[in-house]
């Protein structure tokens, strides 16, 4: 079963959440004091994709398309209760944290939340790994973050599960691979 780890940082301090972390929380920091924008758990409570988007025409991507314009990422967690396990990984999530939901929040602060050309030191980023049953490590630093959209769901069985998801774009992505080779795709005019 593969375990995840996922992180916000360079996000805006605004009142009440002003803890966000500038830089991303280094392995060793990770367990002693971890990020309130982070989380580290299996595939039993996180769930993460990642793809790429690219606006092909009746030709297709390689004839008439227009490239890769940006990466799209979408990270489902269930939520801490009383009554489930979540969590027991990441001693920074509370019972009822709905972490991604403070994340969306955050994306609405206009004098915070900034993706402007040119303003790289300023873009939201957020990281990502994955480490599969072999031992494999994917590593996805992402930047200039929007996010698209964020969902609660409440299971209709069992005890009542609930689940929240964000999705996100970004235009800067840099994925290192187990072999430790980094591949850095700088989309639309990210790289001004």
């Amino acid at each position: 079963m593969p375990d995840y780890y996922y992180e916000f940082y360079n996000l805006p301090n605004v009142p009440g959440w002003d803890n966000a972390p500038k830089d991303k929380t280094g392995e060793s920091a990770r367990q002693s004091s971890p990020s309130p924008y982070s989380e580290t758990a299996d595939d039993r409570d996180v769930w993460i994709n990642y793809s790429m988007y690219a606006n092909p025409n009746t030709q297709g991507f390689g004839s008439g398309g227009t490239g890769p314009q940006h990466v799209q990422c979408s990270i489902s967690r269930r939520v801490k209760t009383h009554s489930n396990e979540v969590g027991k990984r990441s001693k920074n999530i509370q019972v009822g944290d709905l972490l991604l939901y403070r994340i969306a929040l955050l994306s609405l602060k206009r004098k915070g939340w900034i993706c402007a050309t040119g303003k790289k030191k300023e873009w939201p980023r957020a990281y990502i790994e994955i480490i599969n049953n072999d031992g494999v490590v994917l590593k996805l630093d992402m930047a200039r973050l929007v996010i698209n959209r964020w969902s609660l769901e409440i299971a209709d069985e069992g005890a009542g599960e609930i689940f929240e998801t964000m999705h996100f774009r970004a235009w800067v992505a840099e994925l290192s691979r187990a072999s430790g080779d980094t591949i850095e795709m700088v989309l639309g005019d990210s790289d001004k």
